[in-house]
């Protein structure tokens, strides 16, 4: 997914929160293939704790979320 793809993402999970399907699925997609979330999750790994911020309204829904979610699995 490249940046303005992203942008677009970004952009409907702000305006469209009812939404959080549609932007989970897109999300985890362009972390499935992303190489940075193997580094991620070695060094996650080291760490008893890691703090992800996120910069929308809803706690529950954002990229964090999903990002911590998909770490765990």
């Amino acid at each position: 997914m490249d940046y303005e793809d992203r942008q677009l993402v970004t952009k409907r999970i702000y305006d469209e929160p009812a939404d959080d399907d549609g932007f989970r699925v897109q999300y985890e997609a362009e972390l499935e293939n992303n190489p940075a979330v193997a580094a991620l999750q070695e060094l996650a790994g080291k760490h008893r704790r890691i703090t992800l911020l996120y910069g929308a309204r809803d706690p529950e829904v954002n990229h964090a979320r999903v990002l911590l979610e998909f770490l765990r699995r």
